[in-house]
């Protein structure tokens, strides 16, 4: 255990020597946390006039910015960037597993996404009892996609085609989820993790509970559950070289 913290302590201090490094990074992190909660303090006054329907589009537009946003931004690219610099072969026959590589790759994302999302629960007025259930939810979801966008950091050759590998992503994870309201794309939305997030929160927030709609968390189990094995593959493959 002892060792399984050191190594993804170091990982992260690589990382965050790396952000010192790129200022532009930084400027971006600090604008998926500046962006939310701006939003997130314009749109309050729609909950105190009790527009429900308003609210929820406003806390699905922020939680989306809040998790798909970062995800696709940075992941892939950290892998990238470590394939371009020759030191992603050395990271990965050192002996750090699968679980320490994620974790410290992706710590600093995976908090910031996860921290801005509860606390716009917080500030549009969630009831705490329902709290734990989302962050729960929250969680799963923010690292499913953090999942999916290491693997395609793992499949990219360069920063280039890591960029036409991202482009679908942001489709399925930032722009589909946007027209969740909309009848003629609820069919694709339905095989959507942050979608069917979305409608699980609706749900709570209408007092119907979490498993109101069993296919909603059969979905966002899924979208967990194949990208970590496709991830955890593809890592052990990779070091046998």
């Amino acid at each position: 255990m002892k060792k399984s913290i050191r190594h993804i302590k170091a990982i992260f201090l690589k990382e965050l020597q790396d952000y010192r490094r790129n200022p532009i990074t930084l400027l971006g992190l600090g604008f998926f946390i500046g962006g939310p909660l701006f939003l997130t303090v314009f749109f309050r006054g729609v909950t105190r006039n009790g527009n429900f329907k308003a609210s929820y589009v406003a806390i699905s537009m922020i939680l989306i910015m809040c998790i798909s946003a970062p995800a696709t931004s940075f992941s892939a690219s950290y892998i990238v960037e470590e394939k371009e610099k020759k030191t992603l072969d050395v990271l990965m026959l050192s002996g750090i597993s699968t679980l320490e590589f994620f974790i410290g790759k992706n710590f600093l994302v995976m908090c910031t996404s996860i921290l801005m999302s509860t606390v716009m629960l917080i500030l549009f007025r969630v009831k705490l009892l329902y709290l734990p259930g989302l962050f729960i939810l929250i969680s799963v979801v923010t690292i499913s996609e953090l999942i999916v966008m290491s693997i395609i950091g793992f499949i990219a050759q360069n920063s280039i085609q890591s960029l036409i590998y991202v482009f679908p992503s942001i489709l399925i994870f930032m722009v589909l989820p946007e027209f969740q309201p909309f009848q003629v794309f609820s069919n694709i939305n339905s095989f959507i993790n942050i979608s069917n997030m979305n409608l699980i929160i609706k749900n709570v927030l209408e007092g119907k509970g979490f498993f109101y709609s069993e296919y909603s968390l059969f979905v966002i189990g899924l979208w967990l559950i194949v990208p970590l094995i496709i991830f955890t593959y593809i890592y052990k493959k990779k070091k046998l070289y």
